[in-house]
């Protein structure tokens, strides 16, 4: 677990990283404000998407993780 969270945090601060580097000097600013968003949204909107997909798929047959025995 320690091992992937620093996997995590390194590969987080890389994108953050290339994200700088790859946008012009001059639009970099405008570059953090269109997709400095989505990271956001991701984390916000990801989990409960991830839930509904695991949920719905192949409820109406019983494969659904929902509908499996403990």
């Amino acid at each position: 677990m320690v091992i992937h969270t620093g996997g995590e945090l390194w590969h987080a601060a890389a994108g953050f990283e290339i994200s700088f580097a790859l946008a012009p000097p001059r639009a970099t600013g405008q570059y953090l404000g269109v997709f400095g968003p989505g990271a956001g949204l991701a984390e916000a909107f990801g989990p409960a998407l991830l839930i509904w997909l695991s949920l719905g798929w192949g409820a109406p047959t019983g494969t659904s993780w929902a509908s499996c025995p403990p």
